[in-house]
């Protein structure tokens, strides 16, 4: 695997990790919630089905990533454009969109459309640490990258320091 293969991975897990943070913290608590447990369980396709068009943006998030999970890249994509269809005032479009650019290996555009989703809701500083946590992890294991800086200054505004 090449450093550039290496690099868009870790993006990619990062903004997935980030838009998870996101979701586990939905205003829609209880129904979500029982659908992450169902998630972190591996009960993918209990998850799948749960999920209602229309419904709950965080279980649909969810079963975007339940779809991953199961090999069902296209209904994945599928889901996360439903949520990139929402109003651009409400968070989950960024999240949603986000998710379909990571699909598209649109690294760049996934992470200025989850750091959008960040700047929305400046309240969620587990986001925040948990993005600057995967930077760290890049860093580990690519120290040599060309994107060593720009990986430096984003943990920087992250972090405050």
């Amino acid at each position: 695997m090449s450093k550039t293969q290496a690099y868009n991975q870790i993006m990619k897990n990062t903004l997935l990790t980030v838009v998870l943070t996101f979701a586990a913290s939905a205003a829609f608590a209880q129904d979500a919630s029982q659908v992450q447990k169902l998630f972190e369980a591996g009960q993918y396709q209990r998850v799948v089905d749960s999920a209602q068009p229309g419904g709950d943006p965080a279980v649909l998030y969810t079963a975007a990533q339940s779809h991953q999970k199961l090999g069902e890249n296209d209904r994945a994509l599928e889901t996360y454009s439903a949520l990139a269809a929402r109003d651009e005032g409400d968070i989950w479009h960024y999240i949603g969109l986000s998710g379909q650019q990571l699909m598209q290996d649109d690294v760049d555009g996934a992470l200025g459309s989850a750091r959008h989703a960040i700047e929305m809701d400046g309240g969620m500083a587990e986001a925040h640490y948990r993005m600057a946590n995967h930077f760290e992890q890049f860093l580990k294991l690519a120290p040599d990258a060309p994107e060593r800086p720009e990986v430096m200054q984003i943990m920087k505004t992250v972090r405050g320091r």
